[in-house]
């Protein structure tokens, strides 16, 4: 990520950062169109539709509707930005569910805490219809949902054992002051591979994934 004031959001802002999220704010500011924005950025209108294309392409912004100035030429397209802008650009979701995840483990027993995360777990994504037959199956699964999430990991088997380990954790926030948060990516994992996940995170103030698919 090109930029640090995006924290929450963003790979999907990409490289070009600076200039693509000047064009997602524009938008989400009320700049409906290319030149709006162009005019609005002091750039030309090519590089705006550049950004558009790319930030449409994410899921960022999405064409509303057409608008006609009495202007000779092809209507303007209109665009807005998404939900998915709201939450790219948002710096409140860490830090609200670590202060949620630390409520709940002072209000809950330990054991209701648990199965809280738990079933929190079970309900992140829709489990598959059939889970992976092969252990090399299962840890791919077990992979992709992690970088889904936002992480970063390595996968590996050993014999009919399989793990994924991360350089960091894409709970990070809510594991630093509570730990048994694992047990959310756990159940996830447990869910999708149709086995038993065993965790051996990283606790800390750097919290790192790491679980084995038995």
């Amino acid at each position: 990520m090109t930029n640090s004031s995006v924290r929450a959001g963003a790979p999907a802002i990409g490289p070009r950062g600076d200039a693509r999220l000047a064009v997602l704010q524009a938008v989400r500011g009320g700049a409906e169109t290319v030149n709006v924005v162009a005019a609005a950025l002091g750039v030309t209108d090519n590089a705006v539709r550049g950004h558009l294309a790319a930030l449409e392409r994410d899921g960022l912004v999405r064409e509303r509707g057409v608008v006609r100035r009495g202007e000779p030429g092809k209507p303007a397209r209109q665009y807005e930005a998404t939900l998915d802008a709201d939450v790219a650009l948002s710096r409140a979701y860490a830090k609200t569910l670590a202060a949620l995840v630390e409520g709940l483990a002072r209000r809950l027993s330990a054991r209701q805490f648990r199965g809280v995360l738990a079933d929190a777990g079970r309900r992140l994504v829709p489990p598959p219809a059939k889970h992976p037959g092969t252990v090399e199956a299962r840890v791919s699964v077990a992979a992709a949902l992690l970088e889904s999430l936002g992480g970063s990991v390595r996968a590996t088997v050993r014999g009919r054992v399989g793990g994924v380990e991360g350089d960091g954790c894409p709970l990070a926030a809510a594991v630093a002051r509570e730990p048994d948060t694992c047990l959310l990516v756990r159940e996830l994992l447990a869910a999708h591979t149709g086995r038993a996940v065993a965790m051996q995170c990283h606790h800390g103030m750097r919290p790192r994934c790491a679980f084995e698919i038995r």
